[in-house]
């Protein structure tokens, strides 16, 4: 079951379930690791700059901002 904030699922929660089904697709551990760390960072960043953690209060202005950060 998917962890999940009152508003929506955690970021945490949908890179476990993506980690899951890249395996199950015979996605290469690098490849799998690379994508994990990235929202990982994603997810710091977030954090780091007071936005949600929560996908669906998230619009593109933190996409972008994150995009500018990077």
């Amino acid at each position: 079951m998917l962890a999940s904030t009152p508003s929506g699922p955690a970021l945490t929660a949908l890179t476990e379930g993506y980690s899951l089904c890249a395996r199950a697709e015979g996605k290469s551990p690098r490849t799998i690791q690379i994508m994990t760390h990235s929202v990982v960072y994603f997810g710091v960043f977030l954090t780091a700059t007071g936005r949600p953690a929560d996908l669906a209060r998230l619009g593109p202005e933190d996409i972008r901002t994150y995009a500018r950060y990077l």
